[in-house]
């Protein structure tokens, strides 16, 4: 097939994945905040407060939608077939490893936000008594989400072009041979140009970076759109309500278990209250990354303890 190089770098490839990579963070930013609008409730004994520093502490439910579950398994299986058949490993590492590096520091840029806005958090959590389905809950959230899209879309742009050279140009080609079967002993340089141009490629390429590189999650297809967002994102809140029920339950049972103890006179000595402190996990996300953002929920949560101490 002659497509030459001069063709492939008259198409504006990375000007139309970084226009699609945009798209996708407004829907993802839409997709949050109508999942704010539609929080389940905590568990009936459980205090909106403690349910809210849980949700606005440890944010990592919202990133959810960057990685595919057992995400390391898999994206480590593709390297090494990708190793083995170009016997090129560090360029191949490079491109393979572009949407899984994307994520990840879209994660960490996240996580570090939330933890420099810790004392600020904090003081609506309290203010608020934990209700983000307020207006005023609302309309923090919408505005510290749109602080943190320009940032996190940014990581995912700066890996662009090289996986969009290594992944998305042979499925273009690919897609171009499969639907205007050309003659491949012929000069398809204009067959390209002129495929690559219309409505039917823009919208496989918006596909592709969707499914492939943004959002590699197969219950969020593209064709879901925002509406697929929304779903995935109260599915994982859900998960997380029932993870956060278990938790609480485990703790009122040791704090029962205390006072029953206090109360045979077993124990001599006054010990300090126990702390709740739930730890939640999501698959395929890198430990570091969970490991900073219960950090952040575990400190947020001791800023709103203090305020409260002090009236």
């Amino acid at each position: 097939m002659a497509i030459s190089d001069k063709a492939i770098k008259n198409i504006p490839l990375g000007k139309d994945v970084q226009k699609v990579i945009t798209d996708c963070f407004q829907d993802w930013t839409g997709a949050i905040e109508w999942s704010i609008d539609h929080l389940p409730d905590p568990p009936a004994d459980s205090p909106w407060l403690d349910w809210g520093i849980s949700l606005a502490g440890n944010m990592l439910w919202a990133v959810t939608v960057f990685f595919p579950s057992a995400f390391e398994v898999a994206t480590a299986a593709k390297f090494w077939a990708a190793v083995v058949k170009a016997k090129k490993a560090a360029k191949v590492s490079k491109v393979v490893y572009a949407s899984a590096s994307s994520a990840t520091q879209a994660a960490s840029v996240f996580g570090a936000a939330i933890g420099s806005s810790g004392t600020q958090i904090a003081g609506l959590l309290r203010s608020l008594r934990g209700e983000l389905r307020s207006p005023e809950g609302k309309k923090f959230i919408h505005r510290f989400m749109l602080r943190q899209v320009g940032p996190m879309q940014q990581e995912f742009v700066n890996r662009a072009d090289d996986w969009a050279q290594a992944n998305l140009l042979p499925h273009m080609i690919a897609q171009f041979i499969l639907k205007t079967k050309p003659d491949l002993r012929l000069d398809n340089d204009d067959a390209f140009r002129e495929f690559y141009n219309t409505a039917v490629a823009s919208e496989e390429l918006s596909r592709y970076v969707w499914e492939e590189f943004v959002f590699p999650i197969d219950t969020a297809p593209y064709d879901n759109h925002k509406d697929g967002l929304e779903d995935f994102l109260l599915d994982k809140l859900q998960k997380m309500v029932d993870d956060y029920e278990a938790q609480w339950n485990e703790y009122q049972a040791k704090v029962k278990e205390r006072r029953s103890y206090g109360r045979t006179g077993s124990w001599a000595m006054k010990r300090p209250p126990l702390e709740f402190q739930p730890v939640f996990k999501f698959d395929g996300i890198p430990q570091d990354v969970q490991a900073t953002y219960n950090t952040n929920r575990q400190k947020i949560a001791h800023t709103v303890h203090s305020l409260n101490g002090k009236g």
